[in-house]
């Protein structure tokens, strides 16, 4: 960071999964989503890291489809993540909540997400973004 803006401060955070919400908001444990009943999608910076929680919760998606960070969900998207669970007989979609809420309105299957919560580690974070928040901009 500081080669790429200098004198700006840096701070660390820790991410941890908070919960898997169905559509409704509901709370779902990963052992109620049986194998080979979901494939994950992802339009992240490093969707090998959603991969990675995806294991780690003990959920095997049929399919990991992987798109840009930032992606839109055309009809084009929409039908390969349909394709795909055709393909593999799963009934339902897991995703990051980012690409939920592009999802939730296009895509005709139960949808899954992986909520998150952050941390950030620094205890002066706070009181330095109030102070940069409060400067009149230049």
């Amino acid at each position: 960071m500081a080669r790429h803006a200098p004198g700006v401060p840096t701070y660390r955070a820790s991410t941890r999964v908070d919960a898997i919400r169905d559509g409704h908001g509901n709370e779902v444990r990963p052992k109620d989503l049986p194998p080979k009943t979901v494939v994950a999608v992802a339009g992240i910076a490093r969707p090998a890291a959603f991969a990675f929680t995806l294991t780690a919760l003990g959920i095997a998606p049929t399919a990991l489809l992987t798109f840009p960070d930032h992606a839109r969900y055309g009809a084009y998207r929409v039908g390969k993540i349909l394709r795909a669970a055709e393909e593999t007989g799963a009934t339902a979609v897991i995703t990051t909540e980012k690409d939920a809420v592009k999802l939730e309105s296009v895509l005709p299957l139960p949808l899954f997400r992986v909520s998150i919560f952050m941390a950030v580690l620094e205890p002066l974070f706070v009181p330095e973004l109030l102070a940069r928040l409060s400067r009149r901009p230049s």
